[in-house]
């Protein structure tokens, strides 16, 4: 089954009211739209997680053969950062397709393993300490940190550690998004299993004390 293409979606967050969040998706030939993300105060359905190992690992393989692919290493220099995310681009659309074509693969279950270890990794980095260097908005911390987790491992743990070495507006918008979309072609969207993580940007309510 094909995947369609990136520009096809559009993913947005609704408003904050209380701890509920949703994440949307709408195909412009359908005007479909989608809930993903359930209130914080729900418990979700019990679900196994992907080991943090094998999460990378996808992630570096999807690197694999793409222009770039040594992006992860060189942006651990705080000298070439800024050069080297700004090339990244073309490169990180090429990484988000190898990445749909390896969740083609997977099974149900595997799918929403590999997706809650994604939710959860961008839900730890979405802090207000990490946004003061982004340079940009709620949504823009949305994108900023797909683009984090979206170059690997190293950077990563870098920015996680150090919120200073963050690539300022280096930004990756449709990546909180990519697993939703190959998972409804795949499996239905009534089959997708709510979560208590939400990818929203300040969603994470201990990091934002000022909320």
């Amino acid at each position: 089954m094909s995947v369609p293409a990136a520009d096809t979606l559009r993913c947005t967050w609704t408003t904050k009211t209380g701890e509920s969040w949703a994440l949307w998706l709408e195909t412009p030939s359908t005007g479909r739209k989608s809930a993903r993300c359930a209130d914080t105060g729900v418990p979700s359905r019990s679900l196994a997680l992907m080991p943090n190992d094998e999460f990378w690992a996808i992630i570096e393989a999807a690197w694999t053969g793409v222009d770039g692919n040594d992006a992860g290493q060189e942006l651990l220099d705080d000298d070439e950062r800024e050069e080297v995310a700004f090339a990244l681009g073309e490169p990180m659309e090429q990484m988000m397709a190898r990445l749909r074509e390896t969740q083609e693969t997977m099974d149900q279950a595997q799918f929403l393993a590999f997706d809650r270890v994604m939710e959860r990794l961008m839900h730890r980095i979405d802090r207000a300490e990490i946004q003061a260097f982004t340079d940009g908005s709620d949504d823009g911390l949305e994108y900023a940190r797909g683009f984090i987790v979206g170059s690997g491992r190293a950077f990563y743990e870098l920015v996680d550690a150090d919120p200073s070495k963050v690539a300022c507006d280096a930004e990756l918008d449709r990546f909180a998004c990519v697993a939703v979309s190959v998972f409804d072609k795949r499996f239905g969207e009534d089959t997708w299993t709510p979560s208590e993580f939400c990818r929203a940007s300040c969603s994470n309510s201990d990091a934002w004390p000022d909320l």
